[in-house]
């Protein structure tokens, strides 16, 4: 029933025409002047409500028509019927006991969906490709499908459960994925099906899945198992996807989770990745970057590989010759990158648990943060790659045996190679504070980062720590930054990270307070000690510069004439041919610094005005300033 105000009192004659009634009974004087009959007056009691239902009724019936005719069409691609829908949605809600009114009910897949978007997924503007970009422009083309669906659900509920230590919920996000595995096997029966960009997305979720969940050695194996899969899918689609925005972002990102999975297996990276990244377009200069580099990773996998086929330390000039060739390669691409890459090194006051130095870094985007990071690593896994069979070398050989005819080889490269893994491994840690959101303003509250951002840090982190050139002081606060990704962030795959580097540093018991909070007289003596090593190299380099300039000359297998001009203008004592800058105004460079191992770097100090703060523009990587200190 329905109130509808107060009714008027007059006769009808009188409504309909809109005069005043005198309301005078039997009948009104309006009506008797004009000689009408007065119908008499209506009951006001019977008036204040108004029967709806009929019309309610049939307003319901045409709603449910509709809801109907929505749910059956969605249903197309699930298989199921709507009351087999909404049964699936209630039992899942009754088992995650959701206490949320029937009224404004929100099914499980959906709360974790909304966190995996949240989560996994960033913003275009801060990382342009190499991510699940690709699933938004997707799902603007087609429906989305439900092996995919399921696929983000699984990852959604695993982020829930590690993020509010909440088990219970990992089991349903265990269901979800296992359902997104069977429907994927159907797809794959399909030839269209099978190298559909859907297929390969949900193939990638649920790698993504077993990391995120990483608990035992078989989570990792079937990480490798999904990567496998997602390669001979690629090899079904071939190059010709490529020419498509989103068969590019899928490549992007499968390319790094196949360099990463071979390097951590030591297998040469499959030949179809090769092929694709040399067929990628290079119109766009930041990408075409990040390919070159790609490609520098496939040739140290590949290096790997053959180390493991055969007897590596049997021919350790051979391999030291082809890391240095590829160190070679990294040391031009730091120096042709396009201005886009430049980033900045803001100094610090005070110092907390988020900055391990005195300073960190602010770069264009967290895509630009990535690529530095993955290069720093590559550099710093190289190195420790050539001091390993420099070391073995002089052990098992006699003094007479010469490594490439050089007498003072191993003292120099041990030095240059030393630094190249503590300046890598530092400007890592620098990088950490951006890509975990720090804030230097203390008053505000710390926001927690997205799951991504923390995905992005495991691999370097794990390289900055796991050296055995960087200070214990380091590695431990690496630690410490690995356990705020595995506690707080809910990233699982962390902890064996954690558990590897605590025992790498002889830690019993790993308190993250104690870890990131190093006592004044232990940072004191640290301090101390760098600057001592600083002096000491020093005066090395410039003994060796005084006794020789000769360079790191790779085998006659290696020696091409790319790789001698490479060599003759970087890997050298004496400084490197003149270049033009990439600044417009050359004499805004007061100072430059040359690297006795490989580049010429430079940095161009500046100004915030009213902050007083000095940052400073970086291009390339370069050693510290031994006249300022560590």
């Amino acid at each position: 029933m329905v109130y509808c105000g107060k009714p008027s009192k007059s006769c009808a004659e009188c409504r309909s025409r809109r005069t005043k009634c005198d309301m005078l009974r039997p009948s009104c004087s309006q009506c008797v002047r004009a000689g009408r009959l007065c119908k008499g007056y209506r009951d006001p009691g019977d008036l204040m409500f108004r029967d709806e239902s009929k019309g309610l009724i049939a307003k319901a019936q045409r709603q449910t028509q509709k809801a109907a005719q929505r749910a059956g069409t969605a249903n197309v691609v699930s298989g199921k019927s709507p009351k087999e829908e909404a049964a699936s949605r209630i039992r899942i809600g009754k088992q995650l006991d959701t206490s949320i009114p029937a009224g404004l009910q929100t099914s499980p897949e959906d709360h974790a969906t909304a966190f995996f978007f949240q989560n996994y997924v960033p913003d275009k503007g801060v990382f342009p490709t190499g991510g699940f970009q690709y699933l938004e422009s997707i799902f603007n083309q087609e429906r989305m499908g439900q092996a995919v669906a399921d696929s983000i659900a699984s990852l959604g509920m695993a982020g829930l459960s590690n993020l509010w230590k909440a088990p219970d919920i990992l089991v349903h996000a265990g269901l979800k994925y296992q359902s997104a595995l069977k429907l994927l096997s159907s797809q794959l029966k399909s030839p269209d099906e099978a190298v559909a960009d859907q297929t390969f997305a949900a193939v990638m979720l649920l790698g993504l899945y077993e990391t995120n969940t990483c608990h035992n050695r078989g989570s990792m194996d079937a990480w490798t198992r999904h990567i496998t899969g997602a390669t001979a899918i690629l090899k079904l689609r071939g190059k010709r996807k490529l020419s498509t925005q989103i068969g590019r972002g899928l490549f992007i990102h499968h390319r790094s989770q196949v360099i990463a999975n071979c390097l951590q297996r030591g297998v040469a990276v499959p030949e179809i990745i090769s092929e694709c990244n040399r067929a990628m377009p290079n119109d766009n200069l930041v990408e075409a970057a990040a390919t070159t580099l790609a490609e520098l990773y496939i040739k140290y996998a590949n290096l790997k590989n053959d180390m493991e086929r055969e007897d590596h330390f049997g021919c350790s000039e051979d391999i030291i010759s082809r890391a240095c060739a590829i160190d070679v390669e990294c040391a031009e691409w730091a120096r042709t990158l396009p201005i886009d890459y430049l980033y900045r090194t803001v100094t610090v006051k005070n110092r907390g648990v988020e900055v391990f130095a005195e300073h960190y870094h602010i770069y264009n985007n967290l895509w630009i943060a990535m690529i530095w990071n993955n290069y720093r690593s590559l550099r710093c896994v190289i190195h420790e790659l050539v001091l390993l069979h420099l070391r073995h070398f002089c052990q098992t050989h006699k003094p007479t045996e010469l490594l490439f005819n050089d007498p003072d080889l191993f003292s120099r490269q041990t030095l240059e190679s030393e630094e190249v893994i503590l300046q890598s491994s530092q400007e890592i840690c620098a990088s950490v504070p951006y890509i975990l959101d720090f804030n230097p303003n203390v008053k505000e509250p710390h926001r927690i980062p997205r799951a991504f951002n923390g995905n992005l840090l495991l691999w370097p982190l794990f390289v900055a720590g796991t050296t055995e050139e960087v200070p214990s002081q380091q590695r431990k606060w690496v630690i410490s930054r690995l356990r705020y990704i595995s506690d707080v962030m809910g990233i699982r795959q962390a902890m064996p990270l954690v558990y590897s580097l605590s025992q790498k540093a002889d830690v019993a018991s790993w308190d993250g307070e104690n870890l990131s909070k190093p006592d004044e007289d232990s940072v004191l003596i640290a301090m101390e000690i760098g600057q001592e090593v600083a002096r000491q190299q020093a005066i090395a380099r410039e003994n060796t510069r005084r006794n020789s300039h000769q360079s790191l000359v790779p085998s006659q297998d290696y020696q091409t004439s790319g790789y001698q001009d490479l060599i003759s203008n970087i890997v050298s004592y004496s400084n490197p041919p003149a270049h033009e800058s990439v600044y417009p105004d050359p004499t805004a460079l007061p100072k430059y610094h040359v690297s006795i191992y490989q580049r010429d770097p430079y940095q161009i100090p500046i100004n915030l005005g009213e902050r007083g703060r000095h940052e400073t523009l970086n291009m390339a990587l370069g050693i510290p300033n031994f006249d300022e200190g560590w």
